[in-house]
């Protein structure tokens, strides 16, 4: 893990800001040789039990207004604050997972897709997403900690992989049996999607109205109706 971890610290943007734990990613980076090693059988530690540190589930949202005079909720939008480390740990995973998650996507989803799984990688995300927990900062007061139940983990790298897995397994089971289909440049297709961003196609209403209802179905059966 030293040099895929040492490729992520290198990769790793300045002036981003620090999770709960205070810790900025410009402090990791001077970090000496000799403890980049003990941080990295940390991060092994990690890895190989799934057992996340409690810190690392908690985040802090902070409201960012997206005009002047900014009131209503629609009004605003949120950034999320999170452990360094983690971010750092979660690259490590990305890198791992992301060629054998690209063999289970169609190539009807362009988003998040960039151009080797593992069972101790899959444990720890799974313990990431139990018992999550955030905060709301708003003028600089915080609320309490919050449990966060659904959804994916609001700026997490891990999140759009996450995302395109599960959306692919509602639109796969969706569109299965459908001969809803139209051409296009040699292709018969009926959807595209680009991340959350779905069009469905077909060369009726009558197509379309069964491709919706399907997705909504299945939607509905995955908790997301």
């Amino acid at each position: 893990m030293c040099i895929i971890f040492i490729k992520a610290l290198r990769r790793a943007k300045k002036g981003k800001s620090s999770g709960p734990d205070d810790v900025h990613i410009e402090v990791i980076q001077l970090i000496e040789e000799q403890n980049i090693d003990a941080l990295v059988i940390f991060l092994n530690a990690v890895y190989d039990t799934g057992h996340l540190p409690k810190d690392w589930l908690a985040s802090t949202f902070i409201t960012l207004p997206k005009k002047a005079n900014a009131k209503k909720c629609a009004e605003f939008r949120t950034i999320s604050r999170m452990s360094q480390v983690l971010k750092l740990f979660l690259n490590i995973i990305h890198e791992r997972i992301r060629a054998k998650c690209d063999e289970q996507l169609a190539d009807s989803q362009f988003g998040f897709r960039a151009g080797v799984g593992t069972r101790e990688a899959l444990f720890a995300i799974q313990n990431l997403y139990w018992n999550q927990r955030a905060k709301v900062r708003v003028d600089n007061e915080e609320t309490e900690d919050v449990e966060i139940k659904r959804g994916v983990r609001q700026g997490c790298i891990l999140s759009p992989t996450l995302f395109n897995l599960y959306s692919e397994t509602i639109i796969a089971e969706a569109i299965e049996g459908l001969d809803c289909r139209v051409k296009i440049n040699g292709r018969n297709i009926n959807n595209i999607r680009y991340a959350d961003d779905t069009v469905l196609i077909a060369s009726s209403l009558k197509d379309i109205q069964r491709i919706v209802t399907r997705v909504n179905m299945c939607s509905e059966n995955a908790n997301l109706g």
